[in-house]
Order: structure tokens, then sequence, then C-alpha cells
């Protein structure tokens, strides 16, 4: 096999081929990115610059005569200056920028389509945003003023996407805190001065702002404390004087609220303690004498304060007790049920029959409705008085009201009296010519006392004084 014979000289020529191709390529790329960079990159960087520096007006000159012509560095202009933008909004957020700058910003961008967008979607919040900022500002002014509840307020105002919101929050605590302190502080200092009413409103009003405040709290709880001992003091200051006076009965009155109050004062209880006896000694020789001399009434007089006063004492009850049962109640006082009224009842101080006769707490019953109107039937009311068999007699007049309008188609009416169910007294024929029935019952043991009448139209029941006795006594018979 005959050997090949390698051309050296023709290698070495290739290979200065292959080397002058590769150095043409790299000299056209090395141009091709000179010319990218003069014309795309170092421009746009320039731009940058200009933007950087808020010189929009120079900004604006270069982009019109380097940038335009190329449809991707316009674009990317717009890009940068909607970056510019969004830094410029971030630094107004921080208080960095004012309106001015950013009218600048707006004039400039008005050649920039998307960073024009982009400014007309932030413009959207600028107001709120300036607001924000003047409520934070107002705030600041607020605390170094003292005025803190004004300042928590102002820095409650401003919104959640400020970047000073959490600075405002932790403002407005501090606000709080300071108010509450200064509130407590101005609450002490009026009740050193006597204004308890004044510095618990005041207190009563921070709390509704601020009610976990336990610097508030604290400080009601101590000013209410300070106050009840005033008023304690105030109030022992006035028993003593009534004491003094010789006005046991006042005295007494101002202690017992006392006792109810401070029911372990030392003071209070030693004060109760030194005149309870000789209060209820007077009592009793006051109404003693009136009560065996029949005057029940008078006795009771004497004797009601002090039983109020002395629930406990059994000498005063048991008077009072026996004095009550021997004076007279109202039967329109005790406690009643409709039964089957089917008029109207009520009750006058005072009220006339037909004959012209008054009577004190009348018990008005006035026209039942009409079962049959062709029949001027009525069906029967009733009405019921618990008694709780406390009682022994009663006592009543039963009349016909002055202005009853008369019967209709010769009817008449009937009234009736029970006693747990027991028929005690029946009167038929009423009419408005009657004449008035004095009625005297013994009701003792009765527990529920019913009464119950018929009329025809226009016919007006008139129960005039009627009352009931715990224990009567027959009056003594002139000799």
């Amino acid at each position: 096999m005959q050997e090949e014979i390698i051309d050296h000289e023709k290698i070495k020529a290739s290979k200065r081929r292959l080397l002058y191709i590769f150095g043409a390529m790299a000299s056209v790329l090395l141009v091709a990115l000179l010319l990218y960079y003069v014309n795309c990159v170092r421009p746009l960087d320039e731009f940058r610059a200009l933007t950087e520096e808020e010189d929009y007006a120079a900004a604006q000159t270069f982009y019109d005569e380097h940038l335009t012509s190329l449809s991707s560095n316009a674009q990317k202009a717009g890009e940068i200056m909607s970056e510019r933008l969004q830094e410029l909004w971030i630094q107004y957020r921080r208080n960095d920028i004012s309106y001015d700058v950013l009218s600048a910003c707006a004039e400039a961008c008005a050649y920039y389509p998307e960073a024009a967008q982009s400014l007309e979607e932030l413009r959207s919040q600028i107001d709120s945003l300036q607001a924000s900022r003047s409520s934070y500002s107002l705030g600041e002014r607020y605390m170094e003023e003292s005025r803190y509840w004004d300042a928590y307020q102002a820095f409650q105002e401003v919104m959640e996407d400020d970047i000073l919101y959490e600075d405002s929050q932790a403002l407005a605590q501090e606000a709080a805190d300071a108010y509450c302190s200064q509130l407590a502080e101005q609450a002490r200092a009026l009740a050193q001065n006597g204004q308890y009413e004044e510095a618990m409103a005041s207190l009563d009003q921070g709390l509704e702002r601020f009610p976990d405040s336990s610097v508030l709290s604290e400080g009601r709880q101590e000013v209410y404390l300070s106050y009840r001992e005033y008023t304690k003091q105030t109030r022992l200051n006035e028993a003593q004087s009534l004491l003094d006076s010789q006005n046991l009965q006042d005295a007494l009155y101002v202690l017992s609220e006392l006792k109810k109050e401070f029911p372990e004062d030392e003071q209070t209880l030693a004060l109760w303690a030194q005149y309870e006896d000789a209060y209820a000694s007077s009592v009793l020789t006051s109404a003693q004498p009136l009560y065996d001399a029949g005057d029940y009434s008078g006795a009771l007089a004497v004797l009601e304060p002090a039983a109020e006063l002395l629930p406990d004492r059994e000498d005063i009850l048991s008077l009072y007790e026996e004095a009550d049962k021997r004076v007279p109640k109202w039967l329109s006082d005790l406690p009643c049920e409709n039964v089957s009224l089917r008029g109207t009842r009520k009750v006058e101080e005072s009220s006339a029959d037909m004959q012209g006769n008054t009577y004190a707490h009348a018990i008005l019953y006035v026209e039942p409705s009409a079962l049959s109107m062709q029949t001027m039937q009525y069906s029967e009311g009733m009405e019921t008085y618990q008694l709780g068999g406390n009682y022994t007699r009663l006592f009543a007049t039963l009349a016909i009201k002055h202005d009853s309008r008369g019967i209709l188609n010769d009817q008449t009416g009937t009234f009736r009296i029970y006693g747990d169910g027991q028929l005690l007294l029946e009167q038929s024929g009423i009419s408005q010519s009657s004449d008035p029935l004095p009625i005297a019952l013994d009701v003792t043991g009765v527990k529920e006392l019913t009464l119950s009448f018929t009329s025809g139209a226009g016919l007006k029941y008139l129960l005039g004084n009627a009352c009931v006795y715990g224990i009567y006594e027959e009056p003594e018979q002139e000799a």
C-alpha cells in the first residue's frame, strides 16, 4: 500500500482561513455588541440615571432624541419609568416625596403610556394616603400637646396599607396608655378636692373608651373606696348631729342605711347599739297609751317607722301587729283577681250614689256585657279578693252610682258575696231607686272573698267604704 504524502503547507493555509473567518465573526459580534451598547444599553442607562436624578424634563428630551427611533428602546424606557414610579410611590408612602414631585413625575410620564397607566392606577390611592399622613402628623402634634385621646383617635385614622400603619398603631397604644394614666391622675385630683361625682364620671367615660384598662379600673376602685369612706363619714356626722339634737328616729334612719352599706363598720354599729334601746323605749312610751285608749291609728303612726327600723324588736312588732289588726284595711287595696268580670271595674277615692251620699274608696262595677241584646240580660260578673284568713269583719255599703242610666225592660240586678264559695250575702231586685244597703259580715277564717253581680242595662254598682278588720271591737254603747 502506497503512503499518502501530507501537504503541511495546505493545512496551514486552511487554518489561517478559519482564523480569518472567526476573527471576522468576532469583529462583527463585537461591533454588534458595541452598537447595542451604544444604541440601547448606554442610552437606557443614561435615561435611567436622569429619572433617578428626577430630571424628568431632560429625560423627556433624551427620550425624544435617542430612544424613539427604536421601538424596543421606547418600550424599555416605559418600563423604566413604571419601575421609577413604583420606587417614587414607596418613597411617597414613606413621606419622602411631595405632591410637587409626583406632579412633575406625572408630567414626565405623559410621553410613556405604560408609566402613565401605572401612575393612574396609583393616583386613586393618593388622596387616601394623604389623609392618612395628615392624621399621622396630627397625632404626633397632639402627643406633643399631651392631648392623648385626640392623638389616639388621629393615629387610628392611619390606613392599613400605609407604611406608617405599624408605627401609628404603636403610637396609638402609647397615646391610649398616656390618656388612661392622665385621666386617672385627674380623677385622683378631683377626688382629693371632694369632687367625687366628677371623678367617677370621668373614669367611667374613660372605661367606655378603654374597658380593658387596668389603670382606669384600679383608679376607679380607688376613687370609689375614697368616695365610700367620705360618704360614710359624712353620714356618720349627720347621724351624730341628729343624736345631739335628740332626734333619735332620723338618726337611726341614717344609721340603718349605713348598716346596710357598711355592715362591719364598728363606729356605725357602736352608735346603733348605743341608741337602739333608747329609741325603742321612747316609741313604746308614746304608742302604748294611744293603743290602750283605742286610738289604734295613732299608735300605728308612732309604731310604723319603728317597726321598719327595728324589725327584730319583738316588743315593737307585737304592739304594732296588735294595733294593725284593729285598724280597717280598704278592700280595694287588697290583692284581687277577675274571675268572670265582663264589664268595667275601677276604684274612686270618692264617689256618690243616686241619693247623693258619698263614699270613700268606692269599688265600681259598670255595665257588664250582654249575652243577649234582645232580652238585655247580662252574664254574671265575679271578682275575688285574697283575705288569707287574716280578717274577721267586712263592712261596706252597697248602692247604685249616681249616673246610672236606669233599668230597661223592667230588669233588676242581684249582688252576692261569697266566702270560700259559701254564700254570705245576696241582695236581689236592685234598681236605680233602691236604697243604699249597709253590709256587715263575719269573714273570720275566710281566705277568698268573692263579689258577684248581675244587672240589666245601665245599672252601675257602687260598693263604698268597703273595709276589713283583723280584730273588730264593737263600739261601746252610750248609757
